[in-house]
């Protein structure tokens, strides 16, 4: 499958560039990088890569380099799950890392919130579903419309109106619900106690 690019927006201020190429059911590569608006431009604020040859993050800061961050030596699969899982856990965390003037955390709206849980939740369907990755075009601007939540679906509606770029295709992706959230992956676990004495 050629590399994949694509923006899903949190809210009217933030929003994640999104970039895999996945063969045979692998990742090889891939860029998400979240950004916010400020000062008339989109500012990046992560990027989780495979750029030099393993999984990174690069912090960004005002002035200055990006702090570089190794993830764990795992899969690019693996990877990509973790970077996922660290901006979900961590948003508040990374977002305040770098000031953004008037903006504080506690301006964060629901649909940012939503939005960032159902975005991660699209990522890991492209990459187990590529042919479905495949009918979006480079470039798109993808927007998430989960069914089971109308003003969700219409605030996503205003902001892809607000935010598309002339030219820019806008994919409408209808999600009917998201499955409950799973827990534990081990199965059946036993506990021995050793003997004392």
């Amino acid at each position: 499958m050629k590399q994949r690019a694509f923006i899903r927006y949190f809210d009217m201020e933030n929003r994640a560039r999104v970039s895999f190429q996945v063969e045979g059911g692998k990742i090889r590569r891939f860029v998400v990088q979240y950004e916010t608006f400020k000062d008339a431009a989109w500012r990046p604020i992560i990027r989780y890569d495979t750029a030099h040859g393993f999984a990174h993050a690069d912090l960004f800061h005002p002035k200055g380099k990006p702090t570089k961050i190794p993830l764990p030596e795992v899969d690019f699969n693996e990877a990509l799950t973790l970077a996922q899982e660290d901006i979900n856990r961590n948003w508040e965390r990374i977002f305040n890392a770098v000031p953004r003037g008037e903006k504080s955390v506690k301006r964060v709206s629901k649909t940012f919130y939503k939005n960032l849980m159902i975005g991660a939740e699209f990522d890991k369907y492209l990459i187990e579903h590529p042919r479905f990755a495949e009918s979006i075009p480079d470039g798109a601007l993808v927007v998430l419309l989960p069914q089971d939540d109308a003003a969700l679906c219409r605030e996503n509606l205003r902001i892809a109106k607000a935010r598309a770029e002339e030219g820019q295709p806008v994919v409408y992706v209808t999600i009917k619900k998201l499955a409950p959230a799973p827990r534990s992956r081990i199965i059946a676990p036993q506990i021995e106690y050793a003997k004392t004495g």
